[in-house]
């Protein structure tokens, strides 16, 4: 079995939520983060939520993008 098929559905979620200016980085940033919190369901959920938006947030200061109205 593939890793891909090991992230449960509900958690893909939390990956397509995300949206960066290109895939190479958001590659990096998953394979980096999501493969250790996403072992169990609870308390790792909230993890990646709260990481992905940490890291998002710094994305963004280094790379602006316009907001969208």
């Amino acid at each position: 079995m593939g890793e891909k098929n090991a992230i449960p559905p509900k958690d893909m979620k939390v990956v397509r939520r995300l949206t960066f200016n290109t895939n190479e980085i958001k590659n990096k940033f998953i394979k980096s983060v999501l493969p250790s919190t996403l072992q169990s369901m609870g308390k790792e959920e909230y993890e990646v939520r709260r990481m992905s938006h940490v890291w998002m947030k710094s994305y963004q200061k280094y790379n602006p993008v316009p907001q969208r109205l």
